[in-house]
């Protein structure tokens, strides 16, 4: 009630209350407080005790808490700064002074915010110029690649091509050859051995269009 008195005035601070000092960490998380103030002396509760939970909860683990307590001496505060308390007054304090030890504290948790909003940020943006560098150099690399593939394909295009013309002029010219008192079984066997090659030449063929059109696809950026 004396704290609720002291910070009546202060519009900028509200001040929510939870008296059972076991629901004291999900009364913090409920209300998203940005600083706490706890009283070390309390009833069924070491108030020590409370400050390590505090800390010990990843929800309130860096949430400013500032101790109240009557005891002065020395002992008393080191052992609360030692369960993770981050200031220390002595009941009760001045107005003033307990308003201007809870805006403080309330600016430096709003600037660990900040930061760490700005640091997240800044390794997401390099998470993604990262991606997207290695996404470039691989444009530029598939590019060189598909130059370095369409050169040899276009050649072999084009004496596969010239090979299948000069298949049909060589075959005209056995034709020619050959009349119709030739040995059948030669004859036979002189078409098997062409028609493979034929083929050859044709599957040839179309392997190379497969490749040029495959480099064709990449260049339009399908």
């Amino acid at each position: 009630e004396a704290v609720r008195r002291l910070l009546a005035d202060e519009t900028d601070i509200i001040l929510h209350f939870e008296l059972d000092p076991h629901k004291a960490i999900e009364r913090a998380v409920e209300v998203h407080a940005d600083v706490i103030l706890q009283a070390l002396i309390m009833p069924g509760v070491d108030g020590l005790d409370l400050v390590r939970d505090y800390r010990g909860d990843e929800r309130t683990v860096n949430l400013p808490l500032v101790v109240l307590s009557s005891r002065e001496e020395p002992m008393s505060k080191a052992a609360a700064f030692a369960r993770g308390a981050n200031d220390y007054l002595v009941k009760l304090p001045s107005g003033p002074e307990l308003v201007a030890r809870v805006r403080y504290h309330a600016r430096v948790l709003r600037a660990q915010r900040e930061r760490d909003a700005a640091f997240a940020e800044l390794v997401a943006t390099q998470q993604r110029l990262i991606a997207s560098e290695k996404m470039a150099a691989l444009g530029v690399f598939t590019a060189g690649m598909a130059h370095e593939i369409n050169n040899p394909a276009n050649f072999i295009s084009v004496s596969v091509q010239n090979s299948a013309a000069q298949l049909k002029k060589f075959r005209a010219f056995i034709d020619d050859l050959l009349d119709a008192e030739a040995d059948p079984d030669i004859v036979k066997e002189f078409d098997t051995h062409f028609l493979k090659l034929e083929t050859l030449n044709e599957t040839a063929l179309y392997g190379v269009s497969r490749i040029e059109h495959e480099i064709a696809e990449d260049k339009s950026g399908k």
